[in-house]
């Protein structure tokens, strides 16, 4: 397969990464399906251009980033303590003490806990 061939297809596996995660976030904010997209950038092309049973591959990326958004509890990074904690999610224009900050646009299927990695 020509270099132009298999670059023009990485490209629209990642601006497919992109579409499905943007898509997702639309229904159910998630700070973890943007992690999981940079992620999918990476790894998705990667088994593409080398042949690893990209279909496989791409098939249990859509699969974890639909469990992400129904999953009701998120993953987030926020610089503060170091440590792993799961805290309440708060919204409002405000943050609670304790709390995972999630701003003020709700949408339906918002989390209500947040798996916190702090540094």
């Amino acid at each position: 397969m020509p270099t132009l061939i298999k670059l023009a297809k990485t490209a629209a596996i990642i601006v497919g990464a992109f579409a499905v995660c943007t898509q997702l976030t639309s229904v159910s904010h998630r700070y973890s399906l943007e992690y999981w997209f940079l992620f999918s950038a990476v790894v998705l092309p990667v088994t593409f251009w080398k042949g690893l049973a990209f279909r496989w591959w791409s098939l249990s990326a859509l699969a974890v980033a639909i469990g992400l958004a129904a999953s009701p509890i998120d993953f987030t990074i926020q610089s503060g303590q170091l440590g792993l904690r799961i805290l309440p999610v708060s919204y409002g224009i405000s943050c609670q003490q304790g709390t995972a900050c999630y701003g003020c646009v709700r949408y339906g299927n918002d989390p209500s806990q947040a798996i916190v990695l702090s540094f």
